[in-house]
């Protein structure tokens, strides 16, 4: 635990992380993922714990890691793939 927090630190390119554990989390490990901090996201102007550990147990329950939607906040536009398939691109 201590060195995916340590990673995350260093880096910062992921700022967020969850450790998924089969046995219940130890005081210690509750403890770091709570000294991460926060994550605030710039899109959703909302925070998000840095760490999160769930168990499998809490997944197969229903739990959901504490995240910003996977989708975007505005519309994206056309991958030139995708444009390439329905019309002729001209050069």
């Amino acid at each position: 635990m201590p060195s995916l927090h340590a990673a995350q630190r260093k880096t910062w390119a992921a700022p967020l992380g969850a450790f998924i554990t089969l046995e219940t989390p130890s005081r210690e490990m509750l403890t770091e993922a709570s000294a991460a901090g926060v994550y605030r996201s710039p899109g959703w102007q909302r925070d998000y714990p840095r760490l999160q550990v769930l168990t499998v147990e809490e997944l197969l329950r229903g739990a959901e890691l504490k995240m910003p939607p996977a989708y975007a906040p505005f519309e994206q536009a056309q991958r030139v793939g995708e444009a390439a398939d329905r019309h002729e691109v001209e050069w």
